[in-house]
């Protein structure tokens, strides 16, 4: 997937030369496994998809799009995963292969003999937000950060919530934002002042794992046996959802590239995929993708490996 993410910059860059340059959203799903939506991922494939759960904002994006069926993340873990999207290095690269809770971690580190682990980004790598502020864009991260104790305002990204680990945000700003409708509503306000300003900008909005909204879950007639995990699903294609429509009203939409993934797969069942988060399985590693913009072919299904 990384890759993938790469290569559909490098493209962007070289067929928007001559015209204003386009914006971008990225929404960091939370352990959403490759079938935990009502979106069929491969064409060739009728258990890539929930038959549990609906999920129309999901819905709507990829017939504006382009699914990967073969979308994988770096790592089935949350760190290595982010760190790598981030960066567009793999975490081996990184030396980034735990997953970094701050502090408390580096008992855990003193164990550990050649080769060394980095459980933090650190200040001398290169984000992605990073580059696109050269190039004069203005950058956002809102939610999960997950990649060290820095806040994101040190790697590229000028407006964010602090740095903040997996179970809480440490040092961020009112309202909370494990509240996923409380980050949509920060991206939305950064992506108003920005086309105000008639500036490209860069939006990350990354949701926390298992959060529940009273009306969020997926609009199933009962719910999944995966509880929480696709309560999270609901509530990430509600807020997908307010994102599409603030970017149609704002006269957005045919500059704008909005990108859908997760860091890994589901913690509990990934059928028709063996294993789950945490292992090196199509369950642990293969996650869904889906990429809508100018130049995309609507509703079209990428077999690319």
């Amino acid at each position: 997937m990384k890759r993938l993410f790469i290569t559909l910059l490098l493209a962007i860059r070289a067929v928007s030369s001559a015209s204003a340059a386009p914006s971008f959203v990225v929404i960091y799903g939370e352990g959403a496994g490759w079938s935990s939506s009502s979106v069929q991922m491969d064409d060739r494939n009728p258990a890539s998809r929930s038959t549990s759960l609906k999920t129309p904002n999901l819905e709507r994006l990829a017939a504006a799009g382009m699914r990967f069926a073969n979308g994988y993340a770096a790592s089935p873990r949350c760190t290595p995963s982010r760190a790598a999207l981030f960066t567009g290095r793999s975490p081996a690269a990184l030396h980034m292969t735990f997953v970094g809770d701050g502090r408390r971690d580096e008992a855990v580190l003193a164990r550990v003999i050649a080769p060394h682990a980095v459980l933090e980004l650190p200040e001398s790598t290169t984000t992605i937000g990073e580059l696109l502020q050269r190039a004069g864009y203005a950058t956002a991260h809102f939610g999960k950060w997950h990649v060290g104790r820095e806040s994101p305002a040190k790697h590229g990204f000028s407006e964010n919530d602090g740095a903040n680990n997996n179970g809480g945000p440490e040092n961020v700003a009112s309202p909370n934002p494990k509240q996923a409708l409380a980050i949509t509503a920060k991206g939305i306000d950064f992506m108003t002042r920005q086309a105000k300003a008639g500036r490209p900008f860069f939006l990350q909005m990354s949701h926390y794992p298992n959060q529940e909204e009273k009306g969020a879950r997926g609009g199933g007639k009962q719910r999944p046996p995966e509880g929480n995990a696709d309560e999270m699903v609901g509530i990430t294609d509600q807020t997908l959802g307010q994102i599409l429509d603030a970017i149609d009203k704002l006269g957005l939409t045919g500059n704008t590239y909005i990108l859908y993934t997760t860091d890994h797969g589901t913690p509990g069942r990934n059928l028709p995929l063996t294993g789950g988060k945490g292992t090196v399985s199509e369950g642990g590693l293969r996650v869904p993708f889906i990429v809508a913009g100018p130049g995309i072919a609507a509703g079209a299904c990428s077999q690319v490996r």
